[in-house]
């Protein structure tokens, strides 16, 4: 498959995104899920953060692919997205930090989880390295101080001390719900490392939090056996041993960046063990039985380690793992209206679904010297 094909391919994908979840109020928002022309409510924070983070990855497709007419449009496009993001920004307490629904008046606010958070981070840290745009670098440092060390588990008698909590604790959803998850901290690690890089001639984070995330999650959630990662330590002490294909790519892309941070070469090496891992237990099979917001997170951190690894023969397998998953997707589970869906049992179309695949499809256009801008 060219280039050429898989960029068609996200353009597609993206205006029935833009076409059946977009409101196009005026917001900038985008609807959870469509059913039958249905508005349905606004988008939680991760599901508009996977549209951004598409709309990211289809204004990184080369410009020969695209023409400069869209190139110019799906750069404003992103532009639209970084606005609308402000609706999700909850001031109410110090520091701020995203909520899980749009705050008022637009929408009804909620929780803050550390992991949406993460999310949004890494989405701003790479506008910034595609852009240069200062703002974002900014926010995403935001993002960071709202995260460590105010998410940091504290109590040293818990089983596994330390990590950051899935949710921001003692409000809400947080009195009771004590979870610390891999999604909470990984790719937390991963923004502490980014960070570190960017701004190493400035006031940088001290590396030392984004370290000491990663080694919590290598050390309360890797499983020697498999050489995988599990998904979470609950409330209650027990690990949930669950093998989700997003836990090992957020691995993946913290332990490249903490290789970029400090150069040390060991840390490729522990990302490729997890990869290698990764692509003999998934199955083409368990991929689309598996969320595909999941995969695109997944697929999103072997590409970042494409970039730095000289394994010719892992390097070729990545690319093959995301190629077919993404042939099968578009073959079988596409409607003629170019939406996704992945369930026949689906009662509606989810946003999930669809900005993911704009991500896979977008990024398999990308030219392999541009992966580092993911991360």
């Amino acid at each position: 498959m060219t280039q050429q094909t898989w960029a068609d391919r996200a353009i597609a994908a993206y205006d029935a995104l833009q076409r059946y979840f977009y409101l196009g109020d005026g917001t900038g928002l985008y609807r959870e899920s469509y059913s039958f022309g249905s508005r349905g409510h606004s988008a939680s924070a991760w599901g508009f953060g996977r549209a951004l983070i598409g709309t990211l990855a289809l204004a990184g497709i080369p410009s020969r692919l695209l023409g400069e007419r869209r190139h110019l449009e799906y750069q404003s496009a992103v532009e639209d997205r970084l606005g609308a993001l402000a609706h999700y920004l909850d001031s109410s307490s110090s520091p701020a930090g995203y909520g899980g629904r749009p705050t008022p008046p637009v929408g009804p606010g909620g929780d803050r989880y550390y992991d949406d958070n993460a999310w949004i981070g890494l989405a701003l840290l790479q506008d910034y390295k595609m852009t240069g745009r200062s703002r974002s670098l900014r926010d995403a440092g935001a993002v960071y101080g709202f995260v460590y060390p105010g998410g940091w588990h504290t109590n040293p008698t818990d089983p596994h001390p330390g990590g950051i909590f899935w949710l921001q604790q003692g409000i809400g959803k947080g009195l009771a719900n004590h979870d610390r998850t891999c999604t909470s901290n990984a790719p937390n690690a991963e923004i502490a490392f980014q960070l570190t890089e960017l701004l190493s001639d400035k006031a940088p984070p001290s590396v030392a939090g984004g370290a000491a995330i990663q080694d919590w999650v290598l050390g309360a959630l890797y499983d020697e056996g498999s050489g995988l990662v599990y998904d979470k330590l609950m409330g209650d002490g027990r690990i949930d041993t669950t093998l989700r294909t997003y836990n090992q790519g957020a691995v993946i892309a913290a332990n490249v960046m903490r290789y970029r941070t400090t150069g040390e070469r060991s840390y490729v090496s522990q990302a490729e063990a997890v990869a290698r891992a990764a692509l003999g237990y998934f199955s083409e099979s368990f991929y689309v039985s598996h969320p595909c917001v999941f995969n695109a997170i997944y697929f999103r951190g072997l590409l970042q380690l494409y970039a730095v690894s000289d394994n010719t023969s892992l390097k070729s397998a990545i690319v093959l793992a995301m190629q077919t998953y993404a042939e099968d997707a578009w073959s079988n589970y596409r409607s003629r209206k170019t939406l996704f869906r992945f369930s026949a049992s689906a009662a509606s179309l989810d946003l999930l679904d669809q900005a993911a695949m704009v991500q896979i499809l977008a990024t398999l256009a990308w030219d392999p010297g541009d992966y580092p801008m993911l991360g």
